[in-house]
């Protein structure tokens, strides 16, 4: 399973997906003091409370706009989890151009904006897909 997490100003969103399932999902207070023990016994918790264990992920992503917040939740899941989260911020490599002056300068406040849930705003009537979604910019993919 993939543990995704997007870590927000106010809020920290985590989702547990099955292949393109999305199987759970819980929502935390975005907390810099929170050290990577209490991150580790709260991902540990959520999972249990879904009757899973911390030993079916096998994959972790962690989106994060908080970069203060971004290496202790990191640790958290690596100490629950025994994987190594894949780290996507302002300054990852990724096949899309971002059309801003400083893609690290931007924040995704609204829930929509999230990482997983998100939906193409073309696709209203079609099916729920999860895609990234990032506020006020343009994006085209890279060739």
């Amino acid at each position: 399973m993939l543990l995704a997490i997007n870590i927000n100003n106010t809020e920290t969103k985590v989702g547990l997906f099955r292949g393109d399932s999305l199987e759970a999902h819980w929502r935390l207070t975005t907390a810099p003091s929170r050290t990577p023990d209490e991150w580790a016994a709260a991902l540990t918790s959520y999972l249990a409370q879904e009757g899973r264990s911390t030993q079916e992920v096998r994959a972790a992503v962690v989106a994060s706009v908080v970069p203060p917040v971004t290496q202790g939740l990191c640790e958290a899941v690596e100490r629950a989890t025994t994987v190594r989260p894949v780290v996507v911020d302002g300054s990852s490599r990724l096949p899309i151009k971002l059309d801003v002056d400083e893609p690290t300068a931007f924040s995704t406040r609204s829930p929509r904006r999230s990482c997983f849930g998100a939906t193409r705003s073309s696709s209203i009537s079609g099916p729920r897909r999860p895609s990234i979604a990032l506020p006020r910019t343009a994006i085209s993919w890279a060739a």
